[in-house]
């Protein structure tokens, strides 16, 4: 069976000699949560919106659902629902003419658009707000709106730019449950949420317009295991000892986070990196603690990134 998303150096240059995209080779083979993660400015709409039909590109091949872009993009946009990074519904018409007005734009006849209608409101819970102006929803309304919008006509492929980005906790995770809801539906988002990118089933790493990981998200974590470790210091007035430590030759990145302080330093054992804290001018008693930090994605991106704008840096001299 052919993959859902078949990508062979996909570059994308913006007028001015902005390279966004530089030599993206992606193959997808099968539905499911598909996570695009990475630090502002590495290319994640940039890629959302060349796989959906909406920029033109240079490519060796780009095959989407079975159509060829950019020849067939009329063909994706069709079998593909798409939620822009910016609101894009209109304000002053309610959430039922929101949604016929999408179903018409769709070409869904007035018994399959009831039909559907129903169930989409009923999977985002929207029911009951259905002739309430748009303007008067909440941020997540607002966005599980546009969501449902895009699932009208039951696409194949539905892609979504930092779709919960501003919306609070429990408005994201009822929108997870919308997402999860078809699992024969692809479902592509580009998120800056460590949690988000966690609940993915694969995910690929952005950075400068390469891809730089990809895998499960245990996988993108297990990859960095070994390499460095991660530790916790808590105690009092911290911040100082933070800056001071971030100096340090042994430590790769010491970041205050409020409460406590993150260090990733080399393979050293803990018990000489609880001695090289303590014995800082700024530690003594002020530590109370050092312990282990488990790995985690958000530590995992940070080390791709560092190793990344590294590697640049060294092939730039």
């Amino acid at each position: 069976m052919s993959p859902l998303v078949d990508v062979l150096g996909l570059r994308k240059t913006f007028p001015g000699g902005t390279a966004a995209l530089r030599g993206i080779d992606l193959q997808i083979d099968r539905p499911g949560v598909f996570g695009v993660a990475g630090p502002d400015g590495a290319g994640k709409t940039t890629l959302l919106r060349a796989l959906v039909g909406l920029l033109d590109f240079e490519a060796e091949q780009v095959r989407v659902l079975g159509y060829t872009l950019p020849r067939e993009s009329h063909r994706i946009r069709e079998a593909s629902g798409y939620v822009p990074q910016t609101w894009g519904l209109y304000r002053t018409m309610t959430v039922g003419e929101n949604l016929r007005f999408f179903a018409t734009v769709r070409g869904l006849s007035e018994q399959t658009f009831r039909a559907r209608k129903a169930e989409i409101l009923e999977a985002t819970d929207l029911a009951r707000f259905e002739n309430r102006p748009a303007l008067n929803l909440s941020g997540g309304m607002k966005q599980k709106l546009s969501i449902a919008c895009a699932l009208l006509h039951r696409p194949r492929l539905l892609v979504l730019d930092e779709p919960n980005n501003g919306v609070d906790l429990s408005a994201r995770h009822e929108i997870w449950q919308i997402l999860k809801r078809d699992p024969g539906t692809l479902v592509i988002l580009s998120t800056n949420y460590i949690d988000e990118a966690a609940r993915c089933d694969e995910l690929i790493y952005l950075f400068r317009g390469r891809i730089i990981a990809r895998g499960k998200p245990q996988e993108i974590i297990a990859s960095q295991i070994g390499r460095r470790s991660a530790y916790r210091v808590l105690g009092r007035g911290l911040d100082a000892l933070a800056e001071a430590l971030a100096t340090e030759p042994w430590v790769i990145e010491a970041r205050y986070t409020g409460s406590a302080i993150q260090i990733e330093t080399e393979t050293l054992p803990g018990e000489e990196v609880a001695r090289m804290v303590r014995a800082h001018p700024l530690g003594g008693d002020r530590v109370a603690l050092v312990e282990p930090m488990s790995p985690d994605l958000s530590s995992a991106f940070l080390a791709l990134t560092r190793e990344a704008a590294a590697t640049e840096a060294q092939d730039a001299r």
